[in-house]
């Protein structure tokens, strides 16, 4: 099943092509935004603040000798440069979104209509479709791993305090108690930031192939990888895949443009492979166990 999925989610990939270009298109804009959020601030400010080419040599320092009068002097730079990381990570995350959300519903209504071709117009309407809902999802979702995140950090230090203090013993029971600790801390979160992961991708295609709500969305998704496990493996050989990939093709990009240009082609393609193949396994593996009218929100 889990290599009938991959392959159809190579031929949906084929099929809608274009949106390898949307893909690309959408990382330009960001490059662009990077440069414009950064770059433009950062000339006004140090215009601003009259740093020349003659003072600049004495900024580093001025600022090891003296750092508070360094951070009074340039502390609109400062200010400038905080709220330009700010608003160019919140544009590109939005845009990003955006770009997913209408490639998700393209690879959606591909998977379940073949006879579906790609067009802007339908990709336009699945994003505006579903983008309002992914943001409030996503949000939820990583509101809840950063918290569990912080309880197994938490943990962790309480661990490694134990540790610590058994590691000064020299029982040879306590030296093997303090390396088990240790490897179990280390195999549990693995695991769990593997799951959450798997989670929230599952969680993200089935809230736009279901059209549901962030509760129904988290409620169905927890059942179905509770009834199809090889989700999980079907995740893990694509992960897998697309890092091999990354790791031939990246070190390739750095050689000329043109072999850039492929690169950032070919890493668009598998990343879109990639989703179409988890769109396809839900919708071949699911069989809707979740009534929609149970909120767990």
């Amino acid at each position: 099943m889990i290599i009938e999925c991959i392959k159809e989610g190579f031929n949906i990939t084929n099929r809608n092509w274009q949106l390898i270009f949307v893909r690309i298109i959408t990382v330009f804009i960001n490059i662009i935004a990077l440069l414009i959020f950064f770059g433009v601030p950062l000339l006004v400010a140090l215009l601003y603040l009259g740093i020349d080419i003659a003072s600049a040599k004495d900024i580093f320092p001025s600022m090891i000798d003296d750092p508070s009068q360094f951070f009074a002097k340039y502390l609109g730079l400062l200010f400038v440069f905080i709220a330009a990381v700010l608003f160019f990570f919140t544009f590109a995350s939005l845009l990003s979104l955006y770009t997913l959300s209408g490639t998700i519903g393209v690879l959606k209504t591909a998977s379940l209509n073949a006879s579906y071709r790609f067009s802007m117009s339908s990709f336009f309407n699945e994003a505006n479709k579903h983008f309002s809902r992914l943001f409030w999802l996503l949000s939820l979702l990583l509101l809840g791993i950063t918290l569990l995140l912080a309880a197994f950090l938490l943990f962790g230090v309480i661990g490694a305090a134990v540790v610590h203090s058994l590691a000064l013993s020299q029982s040879t029971l306590l030296v093997f108690l303090s390396t088990f600790i240790i490897l179990s801390g280390i195999t549990f979160g693995s695991i769990f930031l593997f799951a959450a992961i798997v989670f929230m991708f599952y969680c993200t295609l089935i809230s736009v192939v279901e059209e549901e709500g962030s509760s129904d969305s988290i409620k169905r998704t927890f059942y179905f990888l509770k009834k199809m496990p090889g989700a999980f493996m079907l995740y893990f050989i694509l992960f897998v895949g697309l890092v091999a990939a990354n790791a031939v093709l990246m070190p390739l990009s750095w050689m000329t443009v043109v072999f850039s240009l492929i690169g950032a082609f070919l890493q668009s393609y598998l990343m879109i492979v990639f989703w179409s193949a988890l769109i396809v396994s839900y919708v071949k593996w699911r069989d809707n166990p979740v009534p929609k009218n149970n909120n767990i929100i």
